[in-house]
């Protein structure tokens, strides 16, 4: 890592892990809402839930590139002009 620079790493996975969380609850308590007022499953429910189900995706994508498994980027969150190419 750059000499002096904090790695941002930890607000990346704070960030990520909160944004996601909160969605989640927000399409649970959606999708159980609907069911109570209107019982059928309609195409937007389906979308929202699809859409939801992506941001995961990508979300999980993100925190494995932020030091987990494999993935491991060491600079993570650095400016591009300070992150060492070795």
């Amino acid at each position: 890592m750059a000499a002096g620079v904090e790695d941002q790493a930890p607000l990346l996975l704070g960030v990520v892990i909160s944004t996601l969380a909160v969605g989640g609850i927000f399409v649970f308590a959606r999708t159980i809402t609907r069911s109570f007022i209107r019982p059928q499953f309609g195409w937007d429910d389906a979308l929202i839930i699809v859409t939801w189900v992506s941001r995961l995706i990508a979300h999980s994508q993100k925190l494995m590139s932020a030091n987990f498994g494999p993935f491991t980027v060491p600079n993570l969150g650095l400016q591009y002009s300070r992150v060492r190419l070795d």
